[in-house]
């Protein structure tokens, strides 16, 4: 069920991280924009000859044939997967965005109003990606009426939104600017030859895209995260797919390099269109900077191996799970990777990588995977920093499939808008599978802007074939609690009978505290399992079972929250400005620091019994560097111990002599217990 929430007073419009306040050079009419072309270049010397000439009309009509005669690859820029836009709606000026429910925008269209009380609505209106929608209806019948909307649509854009209009607040952010530049760039080519885009049309539209362009090209430098990469990527379209302009090949320089430096990191699961610019460059021969396609190619990768069984990305950060298999198939063609096309299928064709789970250090994600299959088990945790814009306190959260079926989830984000109190609470570490203290959130908005891809928390990762492990640090504090750290440690067993994880989190600081370990699940109902544990109740298929050991040094208190808003807890957001009720699982204990919670997570079969789970101190190892629990499944039980200093040592495991600082000790129901991993 979907749940509405009521409306909020609209916070001020977000300024951009990257505006230098420039100003917009003065518009240019149809005829000024022949200046600002290359005329030198071969195939504009008719242009030239009849600008020479003075004979404008003609040089525009003879610019237009240019444009439909020229080799061009177009037709890149996705239509918004977000957006329920019909071509028809959107010639009679009807929107949807992120899936809200539709409005009509007026005639003219009122590009500047807030509609729906949301101003994310009003730039998504500004960024024109529904004329993608467009372009692709007009590709496919060439329907008049959506060329003719279009040009409408362009047209009255141009002259409503000059950039000195104080009430173009949304058309003139940067962000919109650069996505909209991006598409202009793609649908102009898709439309060149339509009857109702003129001359004159065209004329326009170039001078407004030049115009545009030229206000962006100082704001874009080389930034990280998803903003600063939005401004390179629609710089670098322009400079791409038109360069007839006399600043092309600044522009792609410009953007291209921005991009190589931005995107360090492995990428970013929202903007895997990012690679389609440098796609058009090779296609349409144009060059680039030097590491820009290995950059991008790196990036994808990102994307391909983050993905979880069911196709989506994990949606850390303030993010949407988002499905983009068509766009990892098309770019595992374009860079000849047919490791992509084996993931993104499930392992039916392509060619299998090398390894299953992995790291991707820059971006501090981590991945423990045992299979591609759709009905892997899977676990992605972010280590990451705070970042520099739309950020989650969510450190050391995570998401989880257990065979194949996302169980544990990151909520989301609802909307944008920081003065909604569901927006607000999901942004908070008590949203996310993570540990709050005193119930205080983390606090890293005290370090905004700390995108430092070097400066990552150290983080242990051993990954073998039979198991993987982690190990992540928070050290920014909890609010009201600003010295306590977080240590947070990850044991996965890779075991064909009976995989599962091992989670201990170490709280240091000073003190007595409240520690609170967290659980989202995704909707549906969970159910007791044992003294401590649930586990969910699908009766098909699979589940996952909690369970914390019932002897637990610390004694905890479990609790459920669904739905609540006092005190805010388990709420998910899939969609924009939707969200529904889902069980949260919260263990509480108060215990003076440092302090450790331990707790197994199980992926089960269908009408499998969740194991019974125990503590088994083994002598001389401190319980707060050292993990040692028992799981019985009831026909074997399983004793692991984990020494995190990992420092090898002579000691005996469940009556078996072992020096690894990993140990798991399988003991049959009529056998002899032995060692299944040693490391």
């Amino acid at each position: 069920m979907t749940v509405p929430f009521p409306g909020r007073p609209l916070a001020a419009a977000p300024a951009s991280p990257f505006s230098d306040a420039a100003r917009a050079p003065a518009p240019l009419s149809i005829n000024e924009i022949l200046d600002h072309l290359d005329l030198d270049q071969p195939l504009l010397v008719r242009v030239r000859t009849l600008v020479a000439r003075e004979d404008f009309a003609s040089a525009r009509a003879a610019l237009r044939d240019h444009f439909v005669q020229r080799p061009v690859r177009a037709g890149f820029w996705p239509e918004d997967p977000r957006s329920a836009l019909a071509p028809d709606d959107i010639v009679q000026h009807v929107f949807s965005f992120y899936g809200s429910q539709p409005f009509d925008a007026g005639t003219p269209i009122r590009w500047n109003d807030v509609f729906l009380n949301d101003r994310e609505i009003t730039y998504a209106l500004n960024r024109h990606q529904h004329l993608a929608t467009l372009a692709a209806a007009y590709r496919a019948t060439k329907n008049p009426r959506y060329a003719q909307a279009f040009v409408d649509q362009v047209r009255d854009w141009i002259r409503a939104n000059p950039p000195e209009a104080d009430q173009a607040w949304a058309a003139w952010r940067n962000l919109e600017v650069a996505t909209r530049i991006g598409v202009w760039s793609d649908v102009f080519f898709q439309f060149a030859a339509a009857p109702a885009f003129t001359p004159d049309d065209q004329a326009l539209m170039l001078a407004s895209l030049r115009q545009q362009t030229a206000w962006l090209a100082p704001q874009v430098r080389e930034a990280g995260g998803d903003w600063g990469i939005s401004l390179a990527t629609g710089l670098a379209a322009v400079g791409v797919l038109f360069p007839e302009f006399k600043e092309a090949a600044a522009w792609r320089g410009r953007g291209g390099n921005a991009l190589v430096g931005a995107l360090r990191a492995e990428g970013n699961a929202s903007l895997l269109s990012f690679w389609l610019p440098f796609k058009l460059a090779v296609e349409n021969r144009v060059g680039v900077p030097e590491g820009y396609g290995a950059t991008l190619e790196r990036m994808c990768a990102y994307q391909a191996y983050l993905r979880r069984p069911d196709g989506k990305h994990p949606a850390f950060n303030a993010s949407d799970p988002a499905d983009l298999r068509p766009l990892l198939l098309a770019a595992g063609r374009f860079f000849h990777r047919p490791d992509f096309e084996y993931i993104v299928t499930n392992g039916r064709s392509g060619a299998a990588p090398t390894s299953t789970s992995c790291a991707f250090r820059e971006s501090g994600v981590y991945v423990m995977r045992d299979g591609w299959g759709a009905d892997a088990n899977y676990l992605a945790i972010d280590a990451g920093p705070y970042g520099t814009a739309y950020q989650h306190e969510d450190k050391l959260g995570f998401e989880l499939a257990a065979r194949g079926r996302t169980v544990l989830v990151d909520p989301g984000r609802y909307s944008l808008d920081a003065s909604d109190p569901l927006t607000d609470y999901l942004a908070r570490a008590q949203a996310h599978n993570t540990v709050v203290v005193d119930g205080g959130s983390q606090m890293r908005a005290r370090f905004m802007g700390s995108w430092r891809p070097a400066g990552n928390d150290p983080v242990t990762w051993i990954s073998r074939p039979g198991f993987d492990y982690f190990a992540g640090a928070y050290a920014n504090g909890y609010e009201g609690a600003p010295e306590v750290r977080h240590v947070r440690r990850v044991f996965f067993l890779k075991d064909k009978r009976q995989p599962y994880w091992i989670l201990s989190d170490l709280v240091s600081g000073e003190g007595n505290r409240r520690v609170s370990s967290r659980f989202q699940f995704g909707p549906g109902a969970i159910e007791p399992a044992g003294a401590l544990g649930y586990v969910t109740n699908a009766a098909a298929g699979s589940n996952l079972a909690v369970c914390p050991p019932e002897n637990a040094a610390t004694s905890l208190a479990a609790s459920i929250l669904t739905g609540s808003r006092d005190p805010w807890g388990g709420w998910v957001s899939f969609e924009y400005r939707q969200a529904e009720p889902a069980p949260q699982l919260v263990y509480d204990c108060r215990t003076s620091l440092p302090a450790t919670l331990h707790c197994a997570l199980v992926p089960l079969a269908a009408g499998a019994r969740p194991p019974a789970v125990r503590a088994a101190p083994v002598a001389r190892a401190d319980p707060n560097e050292n993990t040692s629990l028992e799981l019985d499944f009831g026909d074997f039980r399983d004793t692991v111990f984990l020494a995190h200093d990992r420092r090898p040592a002579d000691r005996t495991i469940a009556g078996v002599r072992t020096k690894g600082s990993f140990a798991v000790v399988r003991t049959p129901k009529a056998g002899q217990p032995g060692l299944i991993l040693d490391f």
